[in-house]
């Protein structure tokens, strides 16, 4: 009573919760709809609603959707195989940035013995 002085919010065992839920809906004289938001969509969840409207209407799923980890699952066993398929190309792509930066400087040190301006000579001048 604390937590909600008006009632709208009920604590406590999920069971306890469904059966009050069930026994207002059940009293209500069909005010609400005959349906506990909750009770079945991904295989029950932690919060519970009794509601005039259809909730299905704000993007709520149909009852007996898969629970979550089901839904899940695919992706997570796919995990370690797209690390490391990202960790290999980064791998790649920072030995060949590499390996072009050492050729590039080569061939500037080789052009620089044959004769050429270095960037010294250029400064002192």
């Amino acid at each position: 009573m604390e937590a909600c002085p008006y009632e709208a919010l009920s604590f406590g065992d999920r069971d306890v919760l469904l059966r009050d839920a069930h026994a207002r809906i059940d009293a209500s004289g069909g005010r609400y709809l005959d349906r506990v938001w909750g009770e079945h969509e991904f295989s029950g969840t932690s919060v519970l609603y009794v509601s005039d409207v259809d909730l299905g209407v704000m993007g709520w799923p149909a009852p007996g959707t898969e629970s979550i980890p089901s839904l899940t699952e695919p992706l997570i066993a796919k995990t370690p195989t797209i690390g490391l398929s990202v960790m290999g190309s980064l791998l790649g792509i920072n030995w060949i940035i590499r390996r072009r930066m050492k050729l590039a400087s080569e061939r500037r040190g080789t052009s620089d013995e044959e004769g050429g301006v270095s960037d010294t000579d250029e400064a002192a001048s």
